[in-house]
């Protein structure tokens, strides 16, 4: 009997789901009009799937837009972790997803092979010696050396899927990408495939090419909201999907017919509702949101009950306990704790940094990196890294200044981070900073945190608020634009920038950050994606829950204030952060607190403090 290599047992995926009661105006008189509350409810893109896949065999997966059958690969990937269950697997895994990624548009077809080679964690010497049957094989020798934005989509694919099934891999997996391209290459990546599956490997597909499936499939799996339907020969699958889908097709047609009766609520919930609602309506419509909220108290929390419970039952205060990860049990929803690894020798750094346009606050920051590495030199090796988009321009400012440069269309801005994430790993880093490009910080704050990241914290915060105000060279904590919109910042702690540790690192083979919603704040999705995964930040304040006492309470580390660090971080404010930059002039004055006797004078560099100076708001 072949061996197993894929065991998925009873796993559970549900992601959050959110409907706000108003945003943009129109949905603010929408949820008015239609007396809409907000829901808060978890979506299940798994739901106790079980199955095992063995060597040599392709399957099949095929199911409607939003079954789970991406969730799923991403899951046997590793790209997701289950809320429940356990997925086991043998050998090295390719995953061959959504067209052109991880491939850089500026780059040559010849380049984007060794980049897409690296990203699947392959050597350099690997790529020299697969570099030609690559190139033979996607049939794009006569354009290879071109840029890759002059690619059509099916080029891009059968570069991808050339490069990916170039080295042998025991788990290749392919989403969504086999229907497109010319009949000759298809048919090669047939026959490519059942080379692999000769080799004993397992191969295993989600398309909506049913013929395809059909032909090339050992077994189907059928998988219908979240869950397994059937799995089974090819055709007896496809037509079950078949017979299902214009079952599901008369139903929807009759459901549009009836009038559902939504839940009645009290009188007094529909009215408290409404009037919330439409005051903050007239203060949007009238531009006295802002007014609203440095007027109206912020709430208050009771900590001491709050620890007082907490000691009740573990007789110890979550934060004051050194060393120690505290993990939630989602079945029984108990906590239980595991001491992290004393001392892991952190021997390299990225500090990695997006960068457009502004040259002279990019080259005032990036000056500071340069000089910051030289003073870490034998302490703790810094590896510089940007990412931009606008070719010589921004490369020339990274090479004076000592940074790696990798060229990368501005937007989307999440597929940037990616790219730029992906580039880091060439330096086998044992932590990342992702800084933005008008932040600073010093020694003292990366020494610290390479403290805390040698006993083997995960993640070491995910928000930075400290500034320099360059009108009075003052550090300043900032709490917020107003009272009551960022009440819950009151007493953040600092985090350093976005710092990811070595087990972090290793979890993001893939992107986790696709398709992320940073229309409002690209720190909040990177946050809420990494939760999505299981990761959660220690500066925040939104950790896994208990229920003590019919009460919510989280568990996990907290940051650490800028005086316990002993040293800083800037956020530099130029005319060029628009918003930032205009909320920042109209901030509430009582919003600012400033460190008594301390300044930057005496830590920064004393030329850089006058280059922020001068540069002031000419910018």
């Amino acid at each position: 009997m072949s061996e197993i290599t894929v065991d998925v047992d009873n796993i559970t995926i549900q992601f959050p789901k959110t409907k706000p009661f108003f945003g943009t105006i129109e949905n603010s008189i929408s949820s008015f009009l239609k007396m809409e509350a907000t829901e808060t409810d978890d979506f299940i893109a798994l739901d106790g799937v079980s199955l095992q896949l063995f060597e040599g065999e392709i399957v099949g997966i095929i199911g409607k837009n939003g079954s789970g059958k991406s969730t799923l690969l991403r899951t046997i990937s590793g790209i997701y972790n289950p809320d429940k269950g356990i997925v086991r697997t043998k050998g090295q895994i390719s995953l061959l997803a959504r067209l052109g990624i991880g491939f850089n548009v500026h780059l040559t077809g010849r380049e984007n092979i060794y980049l897409y080679g690296s990203i699947l964690g392959h050597t350099k010497e690997t790529m020299d010696s697969l570099i030609d049957e690559i190139i033979s094989f996607s049939g794009l020798a006569l354009s290879i050396d071109n840029p890759l934005r002059t690619y059509s989509s099916g080029m891009k694919t059968r570069l991808s899927f050339s490069v990916a099934s170039a080295v042998k891999s025991e788990i290749l997996l392919i989403d969504e990408v086999l229907g497109v391209g010319d009949y000759d290459f298809r048919e090669k990546s047939k026959i490519r495939m059942q080379e692999m599956v000769d080799d004993a490997a397992t191969v295993v597909i989600v398309s909506h090419s049913l013929p395809i499936l059909e032909q090339m499939c050992s077994r189907l799996i059928l998988i219908e909201d979240g869950k397994i339907k059937a799995i089974g020969e090819p055709k007896e699958i496809i037509d079950i999907y078949k017979t299902t889908s214009k079952l599901k097709a008369k139903e929807t047609s009759l459901t549009k017919l009836i009038t559902k009766e939504k839940p009645k609520r009290s009188l007094g919930k529909r009215i408290m509702h409404n009037l919330n609602l439409f005051s903050l309506l007239l203060l949007r419509i009238f531009g006295l949101g802002e007014w609203a909220s440095t007027k109206l108290p912020a709430p208050k929390i009771n900590v001491h009950k709050k620890n007082e419970i907490i000691q009740k039952h573990w007789g110890e205060i979550f934060e004051t306990i050194p060393n120690t990860n505290y993990v939630i049990d989602k079945k029984n929803r108990k906590i239980t704790k595991q001491l992290h690894v004393e001392d892991k020798k952190i021997n390299t750094m990225v500090i990695l940094t997006c960068i457009w346009k502004r040259p002279k606050l990019t080259r005032i920051v990036l000056s500071h990196y340069k000089e910051l590495k030289e003073e870490l030199k034998g302490v703790l090796n810094l590896e510089l890294v940007a990412v931009g988009s606008e070719s010589d321009k921004s490369k020339a400012i990274c090479e004076e200044n000592g940074f790696h440069y990798f060229e990368y269309e501005n937007q989307p801005m999440s597929e940037k981070w990616n790219f730029g994430l992906q580039m880091t790993k060439k330096f086998n880093p044992d932590a990342v900073t992702i800084i933005g490009s008008d932040d600073i910080i010093d020694k003292h704050l990366l020494k610290f945190y390479d403290k805390k990241l040698k006993k083997g914290y995960m993640m070491l915060g995910i928000k930075d608020f400290y500034i320099y105000d360059a009108e009075r060279r003052k550090l300043a904590y900032w709490r917020g634009y107003g009272k009551l919109n960022d009440a819950h910042r009151m007493n953040e702690t600092i985090g350093l920038a976005r710092c990811l540790s070595k087990p972090l690192l290793d979890k993001l083979n893939f992107n986790i950050w696709n398709d992320l919603n940073i229309s409002r704040n690209l720190d909040g999705a990177m946050t809420t994606r990494l939760k999505e995964v299981g990761i959660y930040p220690v500066s925040e304040a939104k950790m896994p829950y208990i229920n003590l006492e019919n009460r919510l309470y989280g568990a996990g580390h907290l940051g650490y204030k800028l005086e316990e660090i002993k040293g800083f971080a800037i956020d530099i404010k130029t005319k060029t952060n628009v918003t930032s930059f205009d909320r920042y002039l109209a901030r509430d004055p009582d919003s600012i607190e400033y460190l008594d006797g301390d300044s930057l004078d005496s830590k920064l560099n004393e030329d850089i403090i006058i280059k922020i100076v001068k540069l002031g708001n000419t910018e």
